[in-house]
């Protein structure tokens, strides 16, 4: 299992975060900040698991980004659609099951440890770097 320990926010707007299956792993990275964190990367295997447990960010008021670990990479589906942050513990968070079949494995180090993940965007478009912390 990988645990996160640092999110980079190079982006210019907040970023928020939220554990659907840690509900009080979630706050808001502000715009080009750098924060320490201790969020266990989810283990998902399939639909029905990914709504349970995929952790959620989202550049506020641009995109959603869903993020879990499986067989030894690190995964991630990407979407415009839904724009619901900033997250709280009680925030009601849709995750459409469809996701979890867009995924595509994420840049960086894929095994296990303490990661940093690093959200950019390039023209609107985010990408997203793990790598040790």
């Amino acid at each position: 299992m990988s645990v996160l320990k640092k999110i980079i926010n190079n982006t210019n707007n907040d970023v928020s975060f939220a554990s659907m299956e840690y509900r009080n792993d979630y706050g808001t990275v502000a715009k080009k900040t750098t924060v320490n964190v201790n969020i266990a990367l989810p283990w998902v295997d399939n639909e029905r698991q990914f709504a349970r447990k995929v952790l959620v960010f989202e550049v506020i008021g641009l995109t959603r980004i869903y993020l879990w670990e499986s067989h030894d990479y690190h995964w991630c589906s990407v979407s415009a659609d839904l724009k619901e942050g900033p997250f709280t513990a009680i925030t009601n968070i849709t995750i459409p099951p469809e996701k979890f079949l867009e995924a595509k494995m994420v840049s960086g180090t894929p095994y296990k440890g303490d990661k940093e993940i690093a959200i950019s965007l390039n023209n609107q478009i985010v990408e997203i770097i793990i790598n040790p912390a």
